[in-house]
């Protein structure tokens, strides 16, 4: 039997695309334990996913979204959330819950463009990687944790609009 150790040790991913049309199939399946990553489109509940062993999460956010839940596995350690919809307003009511609570040994983190930080963020410590394109006026709401200060996180963008916002990021490292 493969176990999660195994998977995490030989880097086995077993990856499951999910639309509203097989969510059933695999809620009902004696296997879903093997499963670690899941890409999530179409009329997808996210109350469908365990809350273990998923260590890959792609959110497409589009009209048929939803979820109940108000935090993502804690087993993530990659999550990816994309836009589908042309209404930023609720793409962003839809993503909120989930990225002010983002699981805690999260290491990658990429967020789609339209995307807007509105409230203080703060980033996990183990997190490496953080693929986000914003202005000072979003990524100044993020925050990245006293003791992972020296670290530096790949795939951030500053999309500088003024000299300010160059003093800023300037003042920020």
């Amino acid at each position: 039997m493969l176990s999660d150790d195994d998977k995490i040790t030989y880097n086995i991913n077993v990856c499951l695309d999910l639309n509203g049309t097989n969510i059933d199939q695999y809620r009902d399946n004696r296997y879903k334990h093997l499963i670690n990553q899941v890409i999530c489109k179409g009329s997808m509940d996210l109350d469908a996913l365990p809350d273990h062993g998923i260590r890959f999460l792609s959110l497409v956010v589009d009209d048929a979204f939803k979820s109940s839940k108000d935090k993502l596995p804690e087993s993530l350690k990659r999550l990816q959330i994309d836009n589908r919809l042309k209404d930023k307003d609720v793409f962003k009511q839809n993503v909120d819950r989930f990225v002010y609570t983002l699981p805690y040994n999260l290491k990658v983190l990429s967020i789609t463009l339209d995307y807007k930080f509105t409230n203080q963020c703060i980033l996990p410590q183990t997190l490496e990687e953080f693929n986000y394109c914003g202005n000072v006026d979003s990524l100044s709401w993020v925050v990245v944790p006293q003791q992972t200060m020296n670290k530096v996180l790949k795939g951030c963008i500053l999309r500088a609009k003024t000299i300010e916002d160059l003093q800023w990021l300037h003042d920020k490292t």
